[in-house]
């Protein structure tokens, strides 16, 4: 996969860098993992669902559901994931 490639040799090269090398104190690759699904508690008003079955999104992330959830019953919400995962999204929900 080039991609993959990619980001192995830039790892590598930071990680050999004179001047940045030694700044790199921790590296680890985690293994990709299956997406979770969930729903919010509450249900999406009629045209809200609408709009969300004509942008063709049928279910959420677990983490988007469970901001949602928090928003809604008034708690204060912090979503940190990878990119791509819908943090915005799930601000444009609520």
């Amino acid at each position: 996969m080039k991609c993959q490639n990619n980001i192995e040799e830039y790892v590598r090269s930071l990680r050999a860098s004179p001047g940045l090398g030694r700044q790199v104190v921790f590296y680890k690759e985690l293994p990709a993992t299956d997406a979770c699904f969930d729903s919010p508690a509450r249900p999406w008003s009629d045209e809200v669902q609408m709009i969300l079955e004509g942008s063709g999104i049928s279910s959420l992330y677990s983490h988007q559901a469970l901001a949602i959830d928090l928003i809604r019953s008034g708690r204060h919400a912090v979503i940190s994931t990878p990119t791509a995962s819908g943090k915005t999204m799930t601000i444009i929900f609520i």
